[in-house]
């Protein structure tokens, strides 16, 4: 993957990126069917994603960590075989998943990606990417 010039990798900005990409989507999704302006305001992710009637095939996780499951569980039925889901904050996050965590690893193809994190509460952090198979 690319690194910046002091050698860092900037899996972080796509991170960023996709986290926008998710948030912005969910929020022309619930605007979309008549929901309120999210705008400053909690959604759970899980509720809106049941809202979804399109079929998936690129899933990214970034919530609370107890609420991976949940929303595993809410676009299941619309996951296309070999979609693939890219959970964030799995290595700080690992308690407050392990029912997602746990899941997927047992049902799926699912693998953990470390990487170096420059932030004053760690220094490691991981990412589950998992291909959904029907």
């Amino acid at each position: 993957h690319a690194h910046d010039k002091r050698g860092h990798g900037t899996q972080p900005d796509l991170r960023l990126r996709l986290r926008q990409s998710l948030h912005v989507n969910i929020a022309e999704l619930h605007q979309a069917r008549g929901g309120a302006e999210l705008a400053g305001s909690l959604v759970d992710a899980a509720v809106v994603l049941k809202e979804v009637y399109e079929a998936v095939d690129f899933l990214f996780l970034d919530n609370s960590f107890s609420n991976y499951h949940p929303c595993l569980l809410s676009i299941m039925p619309r996951l296309k075989d070999g979609a693939i889901i890219v959970a964030d904050n799995v290595g700080i996050g690992a308690s407050g998943m392990a029912d997602y965590l746990t899941y997927v690893r047992s049902h799926f193809e699912s693998r953990s990606h470390w990487f170096e994190l420059d932030l004053p509460w760690a220094s490691r952090d991981a990412m589950e990417v998992t291909i959904y198979t029907t």
